[in-house]
């Protein structure tokens, strides 16, 4: 297995009993399988978080079905009932000075990293791109968050304030963490 894909496996685990401790009144997880993915985890694995709160590993928002446009499917969906609040990404890749860079043009700093031939940071770039496309195009998706082994978080509300003084019960339980982001998640 390649180290980015067992980091994404072990994203969802730890994210289903973070979740659930926050949401779910401290339940443990109940964790349940769909269909089949060769190689890997099943997609639709989902994790009952409690209290209506499901994590769901690889779920598809197909036009029309959850999706305003086109298909697309994040690692991570956390759904209350029907209802799609946040969606996230594990991003092996990211490190402390990729979260620090984001606060510059992004235009700037995309231009610097191609003439650079930095496709590394070209694709950390991408990846908070396709952050706000999850977050624009997924109806009811209200944040869309990278989850990278590192200690620096930041998000973006919609308002255009900045947050780096933040952790997951915070986007999780509050309705007004509307946005994009990065927030560390280190195995330990």
């Amino acid at each position: 297995r390649r180290i980015d894909q067992i980091y994404e496996f072990w994203c969802f685990f730890r994210l289903a009993e973070e979740l659930a401790k926050i949401l779910g009144n401290w339940q443990q997880p109940l964790f349940s399988a769909l269909e089949s993915n060769e190689g890997g985890l099943r997609y639709g694995l989902s994790a009952n978080l409690g209290n209506g709160y499901q994590l769901v590993y690889n779920r598809t928002f197909k036009h029309g079905e959850g999706s305003y446009s086109v298909s697309l499917r994040p690692d991570f969906s956390l759904m209350k009932g029907k209802q799609l609040c946040l969606v996230f990404d594990a991003k092996f890749r990211f490190d402390d000075d990729d979260i620090s860079q984001l606060s510059k043009p992004l235009e700037e700093e995309m231009e610097k990293s191609a003439q650079e031939g930095d496709i590394e940071r070209l694709a950390k770039h991408a990846d908070i791109c396709k952050m706000h496309t999850y977050r624009d195009a997924l109806i009811g998706c209200r944040a869309a968050v990278v989850v990278f082994p590192g200690t620096q978080r930041l998000f973006f509300r919609t308002n255009g304030k900045r947050e780096d003084d933040f952790n997951l019960s915070d986007i999780a339980q509050n309705q007004c963490w509307k946005g994009v982001g990065a927030l560390p998640l280190v195995p330990k």
